[in-house]
């Protein structure tokens, strides 16, 4: 099981950037009975965004400018778990 997402920017050869790609990925194997379901989890995500709110011009001002502007950091953790119940279906529904 394999999940992506947006990575940091990288430069690209046009001299702009573009975003990476994270990809997280899940290997397991279990035995399972037909009908019962099994969890797959651990895969563990935590993001911390950094924000900067500003007046323009006056939050660029030295000394002076922290009166105009503010900062925030929020951090998030996020647990993805994957639920499988596997049903056998017999041969004539295969025809």
């Amino acid at each position: 099981i394999n999940q992506d997402s947006v990575g940091d920017l990288v430069p690209s050869g046009r001299g702009g950037f573009i975003p990476s790609i994270d990809t997280t990925e899940l290997n397991t194997q279990v035995l399972v009975g037909n009908g019962e379901t099994v969890v797959l989890g651990g895969v563990f995500k935590t993001e911390k965004l950094e924000t900067i709110n500003k007046v323009p011009f006056f939050g660029d001002i030295p000394y002076i400018g922290a009166f105009f502007r503010s900062e925030s950091t929020s951090n998030t953790k996020t647990e993805t778990l994957i639920f499988i119940t596997p049903r056998i279906l017999a041969d004539t529904l295969l025809d």
